[in-house]
């Protein structure tokens, strides 16, 4: 058979997981002696031009071709839906397959030339927060409604899609699920040897990052609390970690409901110090190690590289307030313990007349120890009193509180926390997470200290999270069924 694919922005690609479908499947009908051809999308990449991938005319068999778009938000899935399916209704095909209920709206053009269409339903996109009450939701459900006239088949990706198209109208559909990769039974030790994990003691979550997928509720429970500070994410490049891939998505989410929330973001290097600029955030962290060896497992840099990528994004954007956050300050898992305060000082001479003014000491794998933490600080406000400290801490030992406590003692009025001590070191195997927030709150509001936070606001946050992301969490209060004070 000849088929054309339509719906989707474009083949190679994993802005979505309806382009991972369209790949895979054009892959395997290729594979099994059909034709197909894939109508891609011109334009950039959703997340931002620069990973932007060369254009190609064939892909794992695939033939590939591109139809205008009108690259604007809110036109681009429109006008390349329109074209693509006007080129397919006129190409050499037997079989148009339609992707996504919105492209749908235009499955009259191929069924008026004879084409066999076949139109796969993703989802309810109406029905998605981010469309509802707007144009998008109205155009996506028309688009069903043509789809449900003049598509030969309909197919759905779940029971409960299938029993709303026959109970709204009166629709037979297909019922054939997302398929996976077969791999060899793993045994299940693996996981408990990598991760910590025991049987029956955790769910896995496999998705974006994304407002759709329910991010926004914890940064609401958060705000009401009292929160007003905030790093939420990280601006890599999605080749690496396609997790981060819809960060600008949610970056514009949040600063649009929250604006005046000190809302700040990871940056590895210049370009993602520029795409959280241009966003509108107005403050960074930027990572380095104290640590050589772990310097350049974590970022592949030596210390010298990293101290230029900090000046790069230090010139380029001057009123850009930059965070250095020191990982490894009280030790490193492949060279030990750091004992000498003056090293911690030396290292950050060179960042001092960079300009730097904020610096966030992180034990990364959880070694720090109260007396430890006192001689840092202490050795830092001495030799650079101008110089803004905070802390970040892990759990892994049970010390993260009382380093904490030791910290502010010694004058630290900014600490990093993770929801629910979500966290851990890919370094340090089995490791716990973060300084839980809610454990901290609950700790320096019983203490008497004025911290402007709700505690029992975090606590349900902190367990919305526990409940919906899966991972390794240090937090104590998560686990307590009902809070009992106690009263003298």
């Amino acid at each position: 058979m000849r088929i054309a694919m339509v719906g989707h922005k474009r083949v190679p690609s994993r802005e979505g997981g309806i382009e991972v479908v369209v790949e895979e499947l054009a892959a395997r009908m290729v594979m099994h002696g059909h034709s197909v051809t894939c109508y891609n999308r011109t334009g950039h990449h959703v997340s931002g031009k620069e990973y932007d991938i060369e254009h190609l005319d064939e892909y794992r068999g695939i033939r590939l071709k591109r139809v205008p778009t009108i690259d604007r938000k809110g036109l681009a899935a429109v006008t390349s839906s329109f074209f693509g399916c006007l080129a397919a209704a006129f190409g050499p095909y037997d079989v148009v397959h339609i992707h996504a209920e919105g492209p749908a709206m235009f499955s009259w053009l191929p069924r008026l030339t004879g084409k066999r269409v076949v139109l796969t339903v993703h989802g309810l996109d109406w029905a998605r927060d981010k469309w509802k009450g707007s144009f998008g939701s109205w155009y996506i459900h028309t688009g069903e409604k043509t789809g449900v006239r003049f598509a030969h088949e309909i197919i759905v990706l779940n029971h409960s899609t299938q029993k709303y198209f026959q109970d709204t109208y009166d629709r037979a559909t297909r019922y054939i699920p997302n398929g996976v990769n077969p791999v060899a039974p793993a045994a299940p030790d693996i996981i408990r040897e990598k991760y910590g994990l025991e049987k029956d003691s955790y769910i896995l979550y496999l998705g974006r990052m994304v407002p759709e997928k329910g991010c926004h509720y914890l940064v609401d429970q958060l705000v009401s609390a009292g929160v007003k500070h905030m790093e939420y994410t990280s601006f890599v490049s999605p080749k690496a970690i396609p997790q981060l891939a819809d960060s600008k998505a949610v970056t514009e989410a949040v600063l649009k409901k929250y604006p005046g929330l000190d809302l700040f973001a990871l940056v590895p290097n210049l370009r993602g110090a520029q795409n959280a600029y241009e966003l509108g955030l107005r403050k960074v962290c930027h990572v380095v190690s104290l640590s050589k060896s772990h310097n350049k497992a974590n970022i592949n840099r030596t210390h010298e590289q990293s101290l230029e990528a900090y000046k790069e994004i230090r010139s380029a954007y001057s009123d850009l307030n930059i965070v250095v956050d020191l990982a490894t300050t009280f030790g490193c898992p492949f060279e030990g313990k750091y004992n000498d305060p003056q090293a911690v000082v030396d290292f950050l001479k060179d960042y001092i007349d960079a300009g730097m003014t904020t610096c966030c000491l992180c034990d990364t794998i959880g070694i720090a120890d109260p007396a430890q933490v006192k001689a840092v600080i202490g050795a830092l406000k001495a030799a650079y009193p101008t110089l803004n400290l905070q802390v970040h801490f892990h759990d892994t030992r049970g010390l993260g509180m009382v380093n904490t406590m030791a910290a502010i003692e010694s004058g630290i009025t900014e600490v990093q926390s993770a929801l629910g001590g979500l966290g851990g070191c890919p370094f340090a195997p089995g490791a716990s997470g973060n300084l839980s927030t809610e454990d901290m709150i609950w700790m320096l509001n019983e203490m008497g200290y004025e911290t402007g936070i709700e505690f029992s606001k975090v606590l349900a946050a902190a367990k919305y999270q526990a409940s919906h992301i899966p991972g390794n969490y240090s937090g104590h209060h998560i686990h307590i069924e009902q809070e009992t004070p106690c009263k003298f």
